[in-house]
């Protein structure tokens, strides 16, 4: 009997370590940025969205922020950034804690869901987003009145990473790119196309997706991809542009990326960045 209760408390001990552990794991997992733009307000002063986050305003023609529209997605009431008219050249840009990938494990993840309001025109520009080191210098107010002129004038100094999904191809329609500067034309420096097999339909919500992970060896893995659809590439530290990240971009209809002919309207419903640093 002494036997069989030993052996017992030695699996519970064992069962609270296990837990622990994986509690520890769980826990190191931490979400940084995550906006569903449920309070999400107009701010004058700064050309800025105040939401969970501030998301800074740029155009490169001279127009306006994207408005706060009601929504209705997947059965559920909400809130939308909604990029048309005068917000079709915008692109938005905000801040969260910063994120160091030192330790093999760590990771960085953006995803961000959105909608074509209508069917994409065709051709039109892909939607964009990505994550950027601001080396210190992170943004603090939009700029609405005038154009951005290549090469970059925004964010010159922050190097990152970018991925864009063209609408109205299934083939060759999901781009990663390397960049310096925010402002600067997608794609920048391509580093891997691939087909997604899927396109954008009106009111289809799509979930766009981007991974930093360091891995043993010095090695980095940037998965990319679109809903279901996910690729990877390795890339060697040599080769990366950044390992800390503190800025997220948002360019619903990234220039450089496809001619769009007449207006689109796409609604962002939900942006996040969670890492894992060990």
């Amino acid at each position: 009997m002494s036997n069989l209760i030993s052996l017992s408390s030695r699996l519970v001990r064992v069962t609270i370590l296990l837990v622990g552990v994986f509690a520890r794991d769980l826990s190191a997992e931490t979400t940084v940025l995550h906006d569903d733009f449920s309070n999400a307000s107009h701010n004058a002063a700064t050309l800025s969205i105040d939401s969970a986050v501030s998301w800074h305003g740029f155009h490169n023609r001279a127009g306006g922020l994207p408005t706060i529209e009601e929504v209705n997605v997947r059965d559920s009431a909400g809130k939308a950034l909604n990029f048309s008219g005068k917000s079709q050249n915008a692109f938005v840009v905000a801040s969260f804690p910063l994120v160091s990938l030192k330790k093999p494990g760590d990771f960085i993840d953006l995803k961000a869901s959105y909608r074509y309001l209508h069917g994409p025109t065709d051709p039109a520009n892909g939607f964009v987003m990505g994550l950027f080191n601001s080396n210190g210098m992170p943004i603090s107010a939009g700029n609405l009145d005038g154009r951005y002129p290549e090469p970059a004038e925004i964010g010159l100094e922050q190097f990152g990473y970018r991925v864009g999904k063209a609408p109205n191809s299934k083939t060759q329609d999901v781009v990663l790119d390397r960049a310096m500067g925010i402002s600067s034309p997608f794609p920048s420096e391509a580093l891997e196309t691939s087909d997604s097999d899927t396109l954008a339909q009106a009111k289809m919500t799509h979930v766009l997706l981007l991974r930093i992970t360091k891995e043993e060896g010095g090695i980095f893995t940037l998965e990319y991809g679109v809903d279901s659809a996910r690729f990877k590439l390795p890339s060697s530290v040599d080769s990366m542009a950044a390992t800390d990240f503190d800025t997220v971009l948002i360019y619903p209809l990234g220039r450089g990326f496809g001619e769009s002919k007449g207006n689109n309207y796409i609604q962002v419903v939900d942006v996040a960045v969670t890492s894992h640093e060990k």
